[in-house]
């Protein structure tokens, strides 16, 4: 499993139908505590999940159907700060 950053824009007007989806999902119980939302911020709508994931593809299956193919996933690692400045020098 790796650490995988989701990152779903979206309008207005899916926010609703695609968080509904997103809350039936077979993971979405377990993910929705991970997701933070940025619909009431400037910018446009978007939804960031970080989670765990064997691989992209089954990241990319907790994304609701209508907002497929807009999403950018980012597989990341978690450091600590004195670990991520070691890695730099």
């Amino acid at each position: 499993m790796g650490l995988y950053v989701i990152d779903v824009p979206h309008t207005a007007e899916e926010c609703f139908r695609a968080a509904k989806e997103f809350e039936t999902h077979p993971r979405g119980p377990e993910t929705i505590e991970k997701t933070v939302w940025g619909c009431r911020v400037g910018g446009g709508h978007r939804a960031w999940t970080m989670a765990e994931f064997k691989n992209e593809d089954e990241a990319r299956q907790l994304i609701p159907k209508e907002l497929r193919g807009r999403e950018t996933i980012y597989p990341v690692e978690s450091f600590t700060f004195e670990q991520m400045l070691k890695a730099h020098t």
